[in-house]
């Protein structure tokens, strides 16, 4: 790890109630000379950028809600890269098998149907679980290794 590197491992956290997507998420953060500690990171917390505005709020989108997962976040990644061009976006069902590293500008622009989406200015995360569209899916500027399940966005 470089100096000026960051990396965060996430873990779900059972949080009374709220649902498992409102829950809390435990993070590792590792960084500068080996520095490690560990904190709560709460997604739900913060409201996102945009909440109103038909199904897919920040959007032009006035289309239906798609009910199959892996057609939602493939609908989420085409509207929100198309409403949003030249930046990066991941669109994120769960947080379970999530890792981040070297992440910097992040925005949570909208939860649709419970999956988060995310603008990203540039970063490496890690999807640890099978990695279909069901969980995730992505677009902008970035380097994908299938095999790591790994994509690295740049600007």
């Amino acid at each position: 790890m470089s100096d000026d590197e960051v990396t965060c491992e996430t873990q779900r956290l059972d949080t009374p109630g709220r649902t498992p997507e409102q829950g809390a998420v435990r993070a590792r953060v590792s960084g500068r000379a080996g520095a490690t500690g560990t904190g709560t990171v709460n997604f739900n917390d913060e409201t996102p950028t945009y909440t109103e505005g038909g199904p897919y709020p920040g959007t032009d989108y006035s289309g239906d809600v798609p009910g199959d997962d892996g057609e939602l976040t493939r609908s989420l990644i085409e509207e929100y890269g198309s409403g949003f061009p030249d930046t990066n976006i991941i669109a994120v069902k769960s947080f379970d098998d999530i890792s981040f590293s070297g992440v910097s500008g992040i925005e949570h622009l909208a939860v649709v149907d419970g999956v988060n989406v995310f603008a990203v200015d540039e970063g490496t995360i890690v999807n640890n679980g099978d990695g279909g569209w069901q969980n995730w899916g992505f677009t902008g500027f970035y380097d994908y290794d299938p095999d790591e399940k790994q994509v690295t966005f740049r600007r």
